[in-house]
């Protein structure tokens, strides 16, 4: 058997066993949606967090399969794209509409997340092949870009996340208070932070606010 090559994934709070459950089942339905097989594979577990890595092979045959599909025909392609995702979030937006019992709303709730993963990790992928498109076509014309460049060329600039808010407002709290050196100065601040990203805070992980 062919050894196999991975690159690195990433680290993150594990999440509760039901939405685990809901991902996995929704990246079997990748390889419906895409054509093959989700690249990313969970390594590891340790304590509350997981490690994941990403299989080259299946990196490199995701990254063909969208460049042939879109170089071929990217209005049909996007066309059928459309018309799953349409069809999906109809069935997800019905499970989770369902009044019934609190036992069927939660696992109305994972089944409706299983049908809306696979596009929010394709919506990624899409971004790292246009990515390497780009530098591809760049290089060809003696052109050097560097992938934090590319990063920024990418990235909506009037867009941040509400964890990334987060952790810049929780350092701004730091700063302020290794400055003024008071142990009692960020208390308040403290609280008022818990209150606006008490959402933030918990996503992804099991511990304690």
């Amino acid at each position: 058997m062919k050894k196999e090559l991975f690159e690195i994934g990433q680290e993150r709070a594990q999440v509760n066993f039901l939405v685990a459950c809901a991902f996995a089942k929704g990246y079997k339905r990748f390889k419906n949606i895409l054509g093959c097989s989700h690249p990313e594979v969970i390594i590891k577990i340790f304590g509350e967090e997981y490690a994941s890595l990403f299989s080259v092979s299946g990196l490199s045959e995701l990254f063909a399969r969208i460049d042939a599909s879109l170089i071929a025909a990217p209005k049909k392609y996007y066309g059928k794209l459309k018309r799953q995702f349409s069809s999906d979030y109809a069935k997800a937006k019905k499970a989770i509409d369902s009044k019934k019992t609190i036992s069927e709303k939660i696992e109305n709730g994972a089944l409706a997340l299983s049908l809306l993963v696979p596009y929010i990790a394709a919506l990624r992928y899409y971004e790292v092949g246009a990515m390497r498109r780009l530098k591809t076509l760049l290089a060809k014309r003696n052109v050097t870009v560097e992938d934090k460049e590319m990063f920024f060329l990418f990235s909506p600039v009037d867009y941040t996340t509400a964890i990334t808010k987060e952790r810049i407002a929780f350092l701004k709290i730091a700063l302020d208070y290794y400055k003024n050196q008071k142990n009692l100065c960020c208390i308040a601040a403290l609280q008022k932070h818990a209150k606006i990203y008490s959402a933030c805070m918990t996503h992804g992980s099991t511990q304690n606010r």
